[in-house]
């Protein structure tokens, strides 16, 4: 067999790393971290396909992994932005949330300055991932730049993202 014991791979203007653990194929569970190290927010986004979203800034985290029966499961993955930022979206469906406190969250999310951003998850990255986005700054249109915390609590198919996602051979530039 072999052991991969130390990788790195450049990655939407950073890179990410493999630190700790070593994949051992046919092992019944493995664990090893991944370091995630000045990725371009802008570029992060891009490669997700997210639809209306776009954004500025640097993020870095690690992300632990453990592949138990050939599933990789994701525990306590947080990805923060070093600095302040921009953070914009502006997707279809959002004329659906009607009145209250959600529209007043994607209204602030039409052009949210951040001074922090924190997105964490956990869960299998084949099958179903819980993704919490917590911002903190303010959309100068909004109540005067009003200072908000936005936490944003969402499910998603990481391997349906992937698919559908232009990261192939874009996530490597």
């Amino acid at each position: 067999g072999v052991t991969v014991e130390n990788a790195s791979w450049p990655f939407a203007g950073g890179s990410i790393t493999l630190t700790s653990g070593a994949i051992q194929p046919g092992a019944a569970e493995q664990a090893f971290e991944l370091k995630v190290d000045k990725v371009d927010l802008s570029a992060f986004i891009r490669l997700l396909a997210l639809d209306g979203a776009s954004g500025t800034g640097v993020i870095s985290g690690r992300i632990p992994i453990v592949i138990r029966d050939g599933s990789p499961i994701i525990t306590g993955g947080v990805l923060t932005a070093s600095g302040p930022g921009q953070l914009s979206y502006k997707g279809g469906g959002t004329d659906a949330i009607g009145g209250g406190q959600g529209a007043i969250v994607f209204q602030a999310l039409e052009d949210f300055q951040y001074t922090g951003l924190t997105l964490s998850f956990d869960g299998d990255a084949q099958d179903r991932l819980n993704v919490k986005l917590n911002l903190q700054g303010a959309n100068p249109d909004l109540y005067d730049g009003y200072p908000f915390a936005i936490n944003i609590n969402t499910e998603a198919s990481f391997a349906e993202l992937l698919r559908s996602a232009t990261v192939g051979t874009n996530a490597i530039d």
